[in-house]
Formats: C-alpha cells, sequence, structure tokens
C-alpha cells in the first residue's frame, strides 16, 4: 500500500513543475494531485497515474517506474531517484528534496508539496 504522502511525492517526481501543489484522496480510492496528475491503485503494490506511468514497491522497498525512472530507499528514510533528485526525510511526515522542494502530510488523506528558498 501507498500512502498519500508517499503518492504527493511520486507525483512530484513524474511533474517537477516549480508550482506547489497538493494532493488529495477521494472518496472512490483515486489521488487527484494539483499539479494535473491523478493516481490510483490497480494492485497492492503497484500505483497507475494519470501519465500512464506505473510505479511499483518493490520488496526491497524501492520503487520501479515503467517508464525507466528508479528510486531506491536508504534505511534513513530517505530516497534518491535516477533522475537525480533526491529526498530526505526532516520528520515522521516531512521530507526535504534536493530541488528545494518540501512534501509533507497536512491532513490525514491530504498532502502538498511546496518550493521553499534556497539555503
Amino acid at each position: 500500500m501507498f500512502s498519500i504522502l508517499e503518492i504527493t511525492i511520486l507525483a512530484m517526481v513524474l511533474s517537477p513543475a516549480s508550482a506547489d501543489f497538493m494532493c488529495r484522496q477521494r472518496e472512490d480510492a483515486s489521488v487527484l494531485c494539483g499539479n494535473g496528475l491523478t493516481a490510483r491503485l490497480i494492485a497492492d503494490d503497484t500505483l497507475r497515474f494519470s501519465n500512464f506511468v506505473d510505479v511499483h514497491h518493490a520488496e526491497d522497498g524501492s520503487y520501479v517506474f515503467s517508464n525507466g525512472i528508479r528510486a531506491t530507499r536508504s534505511a534513513a528514510g530517505g530516497v534518491w531517484f535516477s533522475t537525480g533528485l533526491s529526498t530526505e526525510r526532516r520528520s515522521y511526515n516531512t521530507y526535504d528534496f534536493s530541488n528545494n522542494t518540501v512534501c509533507q502530510l497536512v491532513m490525514p488523506d491530504t498532502a502538498e508539496c511546496r518550493r521553499t528558498p534556497p539555503r
């Protein structure tokens, strides 16, 4: 299974626009994101996004994208994507990305990604 925060992070990786956006779980179990993507669980370990990219949750904790992107999780909770993007967990519900984006859970069914000023 995927959490709403995971889905939001994956949506950001698939459409890394500079604008802030939110993703919300809908009553039909799909997820609608403000960056133009929607996602639906098609198996316990696979999501399908509206841009026709499937993301599989591998047994080793990595993510495998049908468009060739690969992602590996670290023991500390960070994720490295083959696109060069990486993220580190700041807290249980907040991730900082290498492109100055912060993604976090804001409600049980809603997560957001927003740009922050460079450090």
